[in-house]
């Protein structure tokens, strides 16, 4: 049984250096809504927006055959409503090419109105390339209030060197501090057809069963099983054939698509997902039963920032962990921790130790035998995903229940 940690620490970072939750990720539970520009020959495709909230911080190519006015917007959607007191960039970068250069001028501006109006500046910032790399530019905060939406704003060319013939680069907008509670999603039952517009990718249909907060389905030739926490369905698949792995950190959009990312066979993250499948759609795992969470099953739990408190909406998954397991009488469970690679290795082991104790702490309050129910911390050494973007560092941080 696996939990997921959602408080992460830079690499390389001292036992006191725990890093911000970033929540302007798709890890996080963030949805692109929207993309527009203008002064381009060519804007950002939807695989390249995701690339500026993946996580991963290398710049990417934004727009091409671009003017110094060129401009890009893009809308975001956050599960809850946050309030920023930080937003930065990191990797801002020139490359040794005389028409790629990197966008010159960044705002973010917010809203609780709705994705196309009411928005406010939040912060602003006219960048430096930065001297080496792992540096970020803070913007300058302008308001902090709660919001649902974001619009990130890029305009103008840190080197115009070739005005009417640019490529211009972005990385990642970073944005820390605090959200309120993210409601569980109970939608993940049904079938949505995973053929994404503008996604070169070879697709099909995926059928998931949520019950409370564990789901199970397939796709393509692949079991899933994972559970959600908040918005998020966070599940793991084998192929049934030749055990090929997959991975999915999703959500339901207000259109009720299936909507986030996937790797297969340890491949990178990639957009994944689609709209409802046409009415009678079927797949074969239509009539596998519903879910039931237990031993060997997955589940996630969110934590306070660089804590073992647990977050309120961890309190549905203790509570469907807990009827999974107060049955089970006759075994002896070690929950033990694993997190993902950021911060030294001893900063790892004790704090997996202690969110595997908090687990533990949770389930003996509501009933099962302090016992037969140990904690165990197995820190950064055994990871499940690749640790160089968000996604896989979500899953990574993660807590196996073991049953004997």
């Amino acid at each position: 049984m696996i939990l997921l940690f959602t408080s992460i620490l830079p690499i390389g970072a001292s036992d006191e250096e725990a890093i911000r939750t970033d929540y302007v990720v798709a890890a996080q539970g963030v949805w692109l809504v929207s993309i527009s520009f203008s002064g381009a020959e060519r804007g950002p495709s939807r695989n390249q927006a995701f690339e500026t909230y993946d996580g991963f911080s290398t710049p990417r190519g934004m727009v091409s055959k671009a003017g110094d006015g060129a401009r890009v917007e893009l809308v975001y959607e956050l599960p809850a409503l946050t309030t920023f007191d930080r937003f930065a960039v990191p990797e801002v970068a020139e490359v040794p090419s005389a028409n790629t250069t990197f966008f010159r001028d960044v705002e973010v501006y917010g809203t609780t109105t709705g994705p196309a109006d009411g928005y406010e500046l939040l912060a602003k910032a006219t960048l430096e390339a930065h001297r080496q790399r792992g540096l970020e530019t803070d913007l300058e905060i302008v308001a902090q209030k709660p919001v649902r939406w974001l619009k990130l704003v890029l305009h103008g060319a840190l080197d115009p060197a070739v005005p009417d013939n640019m490529f211009l680069q972005f990385s990642e907008l970073i944005g820390n501090g605090t959200q309120e509670e993210v409601p569980l999603e109970e939608g993940f039952s049904g079938i949505w057809d995973t053929r994404l517009p503008d996604i070169d990718r070879s697709a099909g249909l995926i059928e998931l069963k949520q019950s409370g907060v564990a789901v199970t389905g397939c796709y393509q030739n692949s079991t899933i099983t994972g559970t959600v926490s908040g918005n998020l369905l966070r599940a793991q698949g084998v192929g049934r054939d030749d055990g090929t792995p997959s991975q999915y950190v999703v959500l339901i959009d207000s259109d009720r698509a299936l909507r986030g990312s996937a790797n297969f066979n340890n491949g990178p993250f990639r957009l994944f997902g689609g709209p409802v499948a046409p009415e009678g759609s079927a797949t074969e795992c239509s009539d596998v039963p519903e879910p039931e969470l237990g031993c060997g099953s997955t589940v996630y739990v969110q934590f306070e920032f660089d804590s073992a408190a647990l977050r309120p909406e961890s309190a549905p998954v203790i509570s469907d962990l807990f009827d999974g397991l107060k049955a089970t009488t006759d075994v002896s469970i070690t929950i033990e921790g694993h997190t993902s690679s950021e911060g030294s290795e001893a900063y790892n082991q004790g704090l997996s130790e202690r969110r595997a104790q908090a687990v533990v702490d949770a389930l003996v309050r509501r009933g099962i035998d302090a016992a037969r129910i140990t904690a165990a911390g197995r820190g950064e050494l055994a990871p499940i995903a690749s640790n160089r973007d968000e996604n896989g560092r979500a899953l990574n941080r993660r807590v196996e229940v073991v049953c004997e």
